[in-house]
């Protein structure tokens, strides 16, 4: 909403860095032993990303101090849920990402450098169905 005002960026920026550390720090391994346990706090965490890389990818994109590669990272672990609005949620984070990164070469070295685990995590969660 407020993302393309001048005179807001910095602060949604702010914000999104914010939201993003916390929510790493919360679901890195040494505090959470079981991603799981989570799960609704992705869901709305990637739920918010993707809407952000849909209205405004360039937010994100230009954030100095956002760990991208993490979120990435996250966003391939949160698929290994068996919440499915969760995996939903981070699938259209990824998607939506990876549609950006055509244009924005920061998020398209960072689908380079993880679509090999992007990769593995869905040939994973394919074997697991059957």
């Amino acid at each position: 909403m407020y993302g393309r005002n001048k005179s807001h960026v910095k602060l949604m920026q702010s914000l999104l860095c914010e939201l993003s550390s916390i929510t790493l720090h919360m679901t890195a391994p040494p505090h959470c032993q079981n991603i799981s346990e989570y799960s609704d706090i992705l869901e709305a965490f990637f739920n918010l990303l993707a809407q952000v890389l849909k209205k405004n990818a360039e937010l994100l994109a230009s954030a100095e101090s956002l760990e991208l590669e993490k979120l990435f990272q996250c966003g391939i672990l949160a698929l290994s849920v068996p919440e499915a609005l969760t995996v939903k949620a981070s699938s259209s984070f990824l998607v939506n990402f990876i549609s950006q990164s055509t244009e924005l070469a920061l998020l398209f070295s960072v689908v380079q450098s993880n679509g090999e685990s992007l990769t593995l995590r869905i040939l994973r969660n394919i074997g697991e169905l059957f």
